[in-house]
């Protein structure tokens, strides 16, 4: 996949519009309607010294990716934003790769990984989702679920990866004792398969460290299904 910066501008550029699914929903929360309300209040969007973006909806169902900004880089990512939605996907078989050109402008991330094995988070520190202008605390909160007599908190990702829907799924964000670096407990994997066997229409992910996460704050992402490869995959059990 080596490819220029002027391939993938016109890869993006012939994309077709992104239309939001009827509905995707988490534990009985219709997460495709909060969706649609929040960015039709302009929620969905960041500014940083070169630009503002986001996502907004410009006709019912139209859902796209913007950039706005005086820098060079903000003009040439809204140029190519204005002729698509800046989506680029590579299907080899059954399998995806996506690239959201809107994305280079999102926080940089906490770690450059010298030094840590691969997936092993480095010591907590607080970041931007706890921390700063873009912290959770100003984002007004999608939901709030339990499972397991555990509060999973869901807030909106100002940097989506698709148009149509991207949220953040996270322990308690008001205890601080869930504030701990990106690593699956025992207890949030038992948590988020069960909230995975609720969530019609919608995919549950977790990167760590090393897999491309950019925030050392424990978390998991959401937004509409797709058709993974993993999802027809047998079910395999090993003893440990």
């Amino acid at each position: 996949m080596h490819r220029s910066a002027a391939s993938l501008l016109a890869l993006a550029a012939a994309r077709s519009r992104a239309i939001a699914p009827a509905t995707y929903a988490l534990r009985g929360v219709d997460l495709a309607a909060r969706w649609r309300a929040l960015v039709r209040d302009g929620a969905v969007s960041a500014a940083t010294d070169e630009a503002t973006y986001g996502v907004r909806c410009y006709v019912d169902g139209d859902y796209r990716f913007f950039v706005e900004g005086a820098s060079e880089r903000a003009k040439a990512l809204n140029a190519t934003l204005s002729r698509g939605d800046g989506l680029v996907i590579w299907r080899d078989g059954p399998f995806e790769a996506q690239l959201q050109l809107s994305r280079a402008l999102r926080p940089a991330p906490m770690f450059g990984g010298e030094g840590t094995a691969p997936c092993v988070p480095p010591p907590y520190e607080r970041g931007s989702l706890v921390e700063g202008p873009l912290r959770l605390e100003l984002r007004p909160k999608a939901a709030a679920v339990a499972v397991n007599d555990r509060r999973w908190d869901v807030y909106h990702n100002v940097a989506p990866c698709d148009p149509r829907g991207h949220f953040l799924v996270l322990p308690d964000v008001s205890d601080r004792s869930t504030w701990r670096a990106q690593a699956l407990t025992r207890e949030d994997a038992l948590d988020l398969v069960a909230l995975g066997a609720d969530a019609p229409g919608l995919a549950l992910v977790f990167n760590s460290v090393g897999a491309g996460a950019s925030q050392n704050h424990i978390h998991c992402h959401a937004w509409p299904a797709a058709a993974y490869a993993v999802a027809a995959a047998p079910p395999r059990r090993e003893a440990r």
